[in-house]
């Protein structure tokens, strides 16, 4: 369904080159934080999205019934 790489793949390039960026360790503190925010988002969205789609089955099935 989602062709893309998980977002851990696409991200972990940029935390193994943010390892050598050693003068500025506050910018990959927040790329970890950002990253953090983003995965929690992506989970929640999932999450939602799965029970939608329950819902929305179930008021059909409800719907169904009635008629």
């Amino acid at each position: 369904m989602n062709k893309q790489l998980p977002a851990n793949q696409q991200i972990l390039p940029i935390l193994y080159a943010l390892q050598g960026v050693e003068e500025d360790p506050g910018l990959g503190w927040c790329i970890t934080v950002l990253y953090g925010l983003y995965s929690a988002l992506m989970m929640v969205r999932r999450k939602c999205w799965s029970m939608f789609c329950v819902l929305h089955t179930d008021e059909k099935s409800l719907d169904e019934r009635v008629s």
